[in-house]
């Protein structure tokens, strides 16, 4: 599995677009679907600078829209075990360029990982 932590530095609240959930969705035994789909039971989620929230990282999740003049700064941390590719693609320029020219180490930490 995979934990999701996001330590805010900005104030998480209505009008800047809080994180919304969907309680149990971590059990899904599918993806969500594309795009931002409303589910009935989803649950938003506020927070204040310096405090930290952690989920499962399979839990149905997306941030609202920011509809305030304010921003929502964040550092979002993804915990996983070593031995287990992310399910995240890491394809931007940067990982790419890691993964070709990177340390093993490097390679590793972007997803590189031969299959056994």
């Amino acid at each position: 599995g995979q934990i999701n932590c996001g330590y805010y530095l900005d104030e998480l609240d209505e009008d800047n677009g809080a994180i919304v959930i969907v309680p149990g969705s971590h059990r899904a035994p599918f993806r969500p679907p594309e795009g931002h789909p409303r589910f009935p039971e989803e649950k938003r989620v506020f927070a204040r600078p310096g405090q930290a929230v952690m989920f499962d990282g399979c839990l149905y999740h997306r941030g609202a829209a920011n509809r305030s003049s304010v921003r929502r700064r964040v550092c979002l941390m993804c915990y996983q075990t070593a031995w287990m590719k992310s399910r995240e693609p890491f394809d931007g320029p940067f990982a790419q360029k890691i993964r070709e020219t990177g340390t093993d180490q490097q390679k590793m930490l972007m997803g590189a990982i031969e299959k056994w």
